[in-house]
């Protein structure tokens, strides 16, 4: 068949406009994966890392917790995958401290995945995370848990989901959702976190945290040297004390997207 004659035949057309189709849903598809910067990701850690046992470009997972919205009614689903890696680790030696480097750089879901760079903005061990899901009182150990009220990481009380939630003056700072909250975060003053923009005052998904949570809670003789929020911008920084640093599964963080 002459060049000329296979272009005009149906064939052609047909295969033409699937072409035309597909690029414009890749294009599509690449524009909702924009995530602002500002954008507070709540994750879990997936499996164990530390001082001791993890070597440079060791991998490191975490799971989103919680829905997180996006402007033009796209979101983050709950489940999608957050990877990285261990950048550089002290271990203890003799009694002496230990630090550990590491940066979440890729979010993958809907099968696609996108580059981002993340500074740290809260972290709480496994314990907290879980003691922030029950019920704040015994008499309601019974009662569905989307209705009890919880008291979130940091002081905030969620009351149920469709509830408000409310910090420590008692203001309102969001509502309760399934699977965690939205609401709007602050920077306390002396705070970690004071560097940071409060974006466009926006609600975010914080998960189990309060609108206000910032640095390390309950984790005995462990420090933030880098929050990631500086050059090497994504690269946080723990320290110990004393033994070595162990980030366990389950471990709860906030990270918040840079770029």
């Amino acid at each position: 068949m002459p060049l000329l004659a296979f272009f005009r035949s149906p064939f052609a057309v047909f295969a033409l406009s699937l072409l035309l189709f597909a690029s414009f849903a890749a294009a599509h598809v690449q524009e909702s994966l924009h995530i602002p910067a500002g954008t507070i990701l709540p994750a879990s850690i997936k499996h164990s890392f530390s001082s001791n046992d993890s070597s440079k470009n060791h991998p490191i997972e975490a799971r989103i917790m919680q829905d997180v919205p996006l402007p033009g009614g796209d979101k983050i689903p709950a489940g999608a995958v957050l990877s990285g890696v261990v950048v550089s680790t002290t271990p203890s030696s003799s009694g002496s401290g230990s630090k550990i480097t590491f940066r979440f750089d890729k979010l993958e879901f809907h099968h696609q995945s996108v580059s981002v760079v993340t500074s740290l903005r809260a972290m709480a061990p496994m314990v907290d995370v879980q003691a922030a899901q029950f019920p704040d009182s015994p008499g309601q150990s019974g009662t569905p848990s989307a209705w009890a009220n919880t008291t979130q990481i940091g002081g905030d009380i969620r009351y149920g989901t469709g509830g408000d939630v409310k910090n420590l003056k008692k203001q309102t700072v969001g509502k309760g959702v399934p699977s965690g909250v939205l609401v709007r975060i602050s920077n306390p003053a002396g705070s970690l976190c004071q560097g940071d923009s409060d974006d466009d005052n926006r609600l975010q998904a914080l998960w189990v945290f309060s609108a206000s949570s910032c640095g390390i809670y309950d984790s005995k003789g462990l420090t933030v040297v880098s929050m990631g929020r500086t050059a090497p911008l994504g690269e946080i920084t723990l320290a110990k004390d004393k033994g070595d640093l162990k980030i366990d599964n389950s471990t709860g963080m906030l990270l918040r997207v840079l770029r």
